[in-house]
């Protein structure tokens, strides 16, 4: 079992410039800079607000990234949360192949209805 142990930092993903493509460059130089300053524990693919926007190919490869740059420099945590229990399987499976020492899982979760359903829901339920 890895021991976690220091300063952990969860990073942001970078994308180029139209935010459609990972800019793996620049994740990994980010990585190396983290380590660099002397970050002992780096997270990768978010928590509760990167991971919904990324694919599963994407968080796969962030994940491969992260691992293959970090190469025993520090520990790596992959969050590997999707809403279907089976991706969640899945990602954490991948990541443990990436090299992850540990796995962020966060509960299932639902993805809330909008202001138009919001309305609708309080109209037929209003608060007394």
């Amino acid at each position: 079992m890895s021991e976690l142990k220091g300063i952990c930092v969860p990073i942001c993903t970078p994308f180029k410039e139209n935010g459609a493509v990972l800019d793996e460059g620049a994740l990994g130089a980010n990585i190396d800079s983290l380590i660099d300053a002397g970050i002992h524990i780096i997270a990768v693919n978010g928590g509760t607000g990167e991971f919904p926007f990324l694919t599963e190919k994407e968080k796969r490869r962030i994940a491969e990234i992260a691992g293959k740059r970090i190469g025993g420099r520090a520990k790596l945590i992959v969050q590997t949360s999707a809403l279907r229990t089976e991706d969640a399987i899945d990602n954490s499976k991948h990541a443990e192949g990436a090299g992850a020492d540990a796995l962020l899982v966060l509960p299932p979760f639902f993805e809330g209805p909008g202001e138009a359903e919001s309305a609708i829901i309080m109209s037929r339920f209003p608060r007394p």
